[in-house]
């Protein structure tokens, strides 16, 4: 399904130019753009949430406990598989 969206004029041009750079569609490049910009979005909310966590001293040194149990999940031998 097709749907239409307004863009000002200099987004239009920069859409126009990267068209003539790349040879890809129009379309095509707003689908990269958009998923670019979520990808970004989404590492943002990530980064932030991580940033909360490691300011709670508590809920910080709980991960910490945490991974410190996994880390001895990881020496299981397998690496000595080779």
């Amino acid at each position: 399904m097709s749907k239409m969206t307004r863009i000002n004029d200099a987004s239009s041009d920069n859409l126009e130019q990267l068209y003539k750079l790349t040879g890809k569609s129009k379309q095509k490049l707003i689908e990269i753009a958009i998923e670019d910009l979520y990808r970004k979005y989404f590492l943002y909310k990530a980064d932030k949430a991580y940033e909360n966590l490691k300011n709670d001293k508590d809920k910080w040194e709980e991960e910490l406990k945490e991974r410190s149990e996994w880390d001895s999940v990881l020496k299981d031998g397998l690496e000595d598989d080779k």
